[in-house]
């Protein structure tokens, strides 16, 4: 027995009810199932029609064997033929070297070409020639009239002037300086004197924090003599150039044309300001980076650092180096610091030479990031 929802209802009867015992409804007769349709045989397959047997091929006809080739005919000759035959041979070309060879005709001598009749002329003749040509200037002289002569001018000493600087810079804010500098070429005017290029031995570069936005730019040249030649910008330039219109020029053409002139200075004293630091190395077999006090700082190009003789450590095992800025008097004091502990440390000034440096620490492979 199995349960069945109600047509009119909804509620569950039993399948076998004849009617639902809530509402009254009848059960509902189900219609026989149909029987199912027998399924349609397959058709057969036709069969398949047999190929046709291919034609047998014909038989290639054989080829026709070649005919051998008859062999030349070849008379065998005696030994006495063969040695007959060979002095003959050897009697024509004893004969033909013996024989003189013909020589060449000649070659026709070409005429020489006749040069042009040229008349002999007497020493008669050539006297009387220059004597003619002499009296038509004489004459052609005296129908000039002479040139009255002028008084010679009474000749001024000239001007003593500066000598011209270098045609590649021109400066236009020496207004601003604080010391009159002119460029030539071997020499160099700073205010009222006169130096050589040769005269430099080391050079220093800073940058300044003026009263102004941004930085400043000063060099300074220390001479062989011990003297100092400090240039830079002058310090009312800043209010002046804000407050007043007194000079053209603003501070950053100021700075641009101080950086220029250092760079100019750095070309021309290379090689002097180069010498100490080549001396060094032949003497000692290492670079110079700098001094502390009188004790040399030194290195080599296996890292190895020196403080005066004294071997004080090596950049790819126990020193750590870095840069610092100091700022003293309104100047800033780049420095390289090499150290071993907080209370071993030993510095050298970067603003020294700073491109003879800046080559020497990449050689030992000293490189800041």
């Amino acid at each position: 027995m199995a349960l069945i929802l109600c047509y009119e209802c909804s509620r569950e009867i039993s399948d076998k009810a004849a009617a639902c015992p809530q509402c009254g409804a009848p059960k509902r007769k189900t219609a026989p199932k149909r029987k199912a349709t027998p399924k349609r045989k397959a058709t057969p397959k036709k069969k398949a029609t047999p190929k046709k047997k291919a034609t047998p091929k014909k038989k290639a006809a054989p080829k026709k064997k070649a005919t051998p080739k008859k062999k030349a005919d070849r008379q065998i000759k005696s030994m006495d033929q063969i040695f007959k035959e060979l002095d003959a041979k050897i009697s024509k070309e004893v004969a033909a070297k013996k024989a003189p060879k013909r020589k060449a005709a000649p070659k026709r001598k070409t005429a020489p070409r006749r040069k042009a009749d040229r008349q002999i002329k007497s020493m008669d003749q050539i006297f009387k020639e220059l004597d003619a040509k002499i009296s038509k200037e004489v004459a052609a002289k005296k129908k000039t009239p002479a040139k009255k002569k002028t008084p010679p001018k009474k000749k001024t000493p000239p001007k003593r002037q500066p000598r011209r600087a270098v045609k590649s810079m021109d400066f236009k804010t020496s207004q601003s300086w604080t010391a009159q500098v002119v460029l030539n070429e071997d020499t160099f005017f700073w205010d009222s004197s006169t130096y050589r290029y040769t005269d430099v031995k080391t050079m220093y570069s800073y940058a300044t924090t003026g009263p102004g936005p941004g930085e400043d730019y000063c060099f300074e040249l220390e001479l062989k003599s011990g003297k100092s030649l400090h240039q830079g910008l002058k310090r009312t330039a800043y209010l002046k150039a804000q407050f007043s219109g007194l000079f053209s020029a603003g501070p950053k053409d100021v700075v641009a044309e101080l950086s220029a002139m250092a760079r100019l200075f750095m070309l021309k004293t290379l090689n002097s300001r180069l010498e100490k630091y080549e001396e060094f190395e032949q003497r000692t077999g290492r670079w110079l980076l700098g001094s502390r006090g009188n004790t040399a700082i030194s290195g080599d190009e296996t890292g190895n650092i020196f403080h005066g003789e004294k071997l004080y450590g090596n950049i790819f095992k126990d020193v750590k180096f870095y840069v610092n800025n100091i700022t003293f008097t309104g100047l800033e004091y780049p420095t390289i610091r090499f150290t071993k502990s907080l209370l071993n440390e030993i510095a050298i000034n970067a603003t020294q030479d700073q491109d003879i440096l800046g080559q020497i620490l990449d050689r030992l492979g000293i490189r800041f990031s």
